[in-house]
Order: C-alpha cells, then sequence, then structure tokens
C-alpha cells in the first residue's frame, strides 16, 4: 500500500473532522468516495484562484489538490488496487461453513452410534 499512497503528493488533507478523535483519510478512501459518489467528487476553485476538491466522507471535510484530482479522475489509483474481499460474501462463507461444521459434527456422532454400521 505504501506505493499507492506514494503516487500522491502526500496525505489527503483533512480540514475539519466531526468524528473520532484521530480519525484519518487515506487515499483509498478517497479512491472509494470517488468511486461511490461521482458528483460530489468535483474540482472547485478558493477564493484565492487555486483549484481544489473538497468532499465529506467518514465525517471529515477533506481537500485534495487539482493534481492529486487530475490523477484520481484518469481512474489510475483505481487499477492499482488491490482487489478487496467483500465483506457480505465473506459473511456468506463462514455461515456455509457453520452449516457445513454442524452437519460433519452430527455425521461423526451418527457415525460413532455406529448408525452407519453395515
Amino acid at each position: 500500500m505504501n506505493r499507492f499512497e506514494r503516487l500522491f503528493d502526500g496525505p489527503p488533507k483533512v480540514l475539519k473532522s466531526h468524528g473520532k478523535e484521530g480519525t484519518t483519510i487515506s487515499w483509498l478512501d478517497v479512491v472509494e468516495f470517488a468511486r461511490n459518489k461521482p458528483e460530489q467528487f468535483t474540482l472547485g476553485t478558493m477564493s484565492e484562484g487555486r483549484r481544489v476538491c473538497q468532499f465529506y466522507t467518514k465525517q471529515c471535510r477533506v481537500q485534495i489538490s487539482e493534481e492529486d484530482y487530475l490523477l484520481m479522475s484518469s481512474g489510475m489509483p483505481q487499477k492499482l488496487i488491490p482487489p478487496q474481499p467483500i465483506i457480505e460474501d465473506e459473511e456468506k462463507e463462514l455461515g456455509t461453513l457453520e452449516i457445513l461444521e454442524k452437519n460433519l459434527t452430527s455425521i461423526c456422532h451418527s457415525a460413532d452410534q455406529g448408525m452407519f454400521c453395515s
């Protein structure tokens, strides 16, 4: 992940945090936000004429530079992220394993009782 973070000028700038003390925003959070809310991931002009992208995620007001915004908009960072497991899929797999374990335990118990002897 360090290589991924080095693509950018520095960490995303947290302007204001309304969440827990010490909440940090990573570039993965920015990628996720840009992917899920593209209509809110836009470039704007500051009063001094500098262009930046500001948005609100994880109870934080975040700002990134125009250069980082353009890099994000190119789609390159998204291609470099290793695929993440989908939480719902993990939960379903664990549930299936629990059912299989119960069934196997029942079969083993029945076998120990001699129910499968011919």
